[in-house]
């Protein structure tokens, strides 16, 4: 599934199984005039990261996807793409996958939007994380 809102380039890559939460996220992120793709699937998925589009920002929800998108989290990392990880998982273990995959950012579900924004805003103008801004690891 494709998800796009047309309102200039580079976009937001939003990955989440769930087309309903591409849609809210995409919705909520072009109210702040950014373009947005969505992907639910690995094939997807690819074919945007590798289309033409240049990306700001890959924000990926972990849920229902296996091992196979650690990797594609690396890519992106080699790519310097900032990438936002959201999931419901916080073990130790877990966490250092977030860390090996280069992720600039995790966000414990559920997401709070108001730190999703902070977070987004500071990935896209390449800030540093303000104090209370969420890294890797932070509990929301």
């Amino acid at each position: 599934m494709i998800e796009e809102n047309r309102l200039s380039n580079p976009g937001v890559l939003i990955v989440d199984r769930n087309p309903v939460i591409i849609k809210l996220f995409g919705d909520l992120l072009k109210k702040h005039a950014m373009t947005c793709y969505g992907a639910t699937d690995y094939e997807t998925f690819d074919a945007i990261l590798f289309s033409k589009h240049e990306f700001v920002l890959v924000l990926i929800d972990l849920a229902g996807f296996d091992e196979a998108i650690w990797e594609r989290c690396r890519t992106i990392h080699k790519r310097s793409i900032p990438l936002l990880i959201m999931s419901g998982r916080s073990d130790t273990g877990f966490q250092a996958d977030i860390v090996q995959s280069g992720a600039s950012g995790f966000l414990q579900k559920p997401i709070n939007i108001s730190s999703l924004l902070k977070i987004i805003n500071s990935l896209v103008n390449h800030e540093s994380p303000g104090p209370n801004t969420p890294v890797a690891g932070t509990k929301q």
